[in-house]
């Protein structure tokens, strides 16, 4: 996440919240309701992401939930085999989901269970090989199971997307910056 998009986040959330309470339109404030359980989930506000999805479990929106977002949800939580479970079930139903493999793998390393992580992650990487967070997820795992060698290369990779993505936000960042000059 990026220090820029976590600074907008509280206006983000409050606007999204203002959008949802004086929407007329019921399904629009489900709609959002999910939508801002989404950004709450993926900033890490556990407690606030908690707090969203209760309000939508009262207006009945829960069932627009995605399991797998609820799992995310679970996992912040430290509800580790709930969302193990819950994960099997997207899984069962999307055995492609690379998002459902990539956090059951990190939910199996949340629970020590190394191997079963490293298979997962190594599925992950296999289908996404720029997956910066996967290769460091599974050199972690591989290095709990003493796979040092293999857990290096991983670790590498992951060293070497996260440069080039840090060059490609300079860049951008320079090009934001000359188009800000220019006006």
């Amino acid at each position: 996440k990026t220090r820029h998009a976590l600074a907008q986040l509280p206006a983000a959330t409050e606007s999204m919240r203002t959008a949802m309470h004086l929407s007329p339109n019921a399904d629009a404030r489900r709609e959002i309701g999910v939508e801002l359980l989404g950004m709450l989930i993926e900033a890490e506000d556990t407690s606030a992401a908690r707090t969203q999805f209760e309000y939508l479990r009262t207006i009945g929106a829960d069932g627009r939930v995605p399991k797998l977002q609820l799992a995310y949800l679970l996992r912040l939580e430290g509800r580790f085999e709930d969302a193990r479970r819950l994960l099997d079930e997207v899984l069962d139903a999307s055995p492609d989901s690379v998002a459902a493999k990539m956090l059951l793998g990190v939910v199996h390393l949340d629970l020590g269970e190394y191997e079963l992580a490293a298979k997962q992650l190594a599925e992950v990487v296999a289908d996404q090989p720029e997956n910066k967070e996967a290769h460091f997820k599974l050199a972690l795992a591989l290095g709990r199971l003493g796979r040092t060698s293999e857990a290096a290369h991983h670790f590498a990779i992951n060293q070497r997307l996260v440069q080039a993505s840090q060059a490609v936000l300079e860049r951008r960042g320079d090009k934001e910056e000359a188009v800000r000059r220019e006006e």
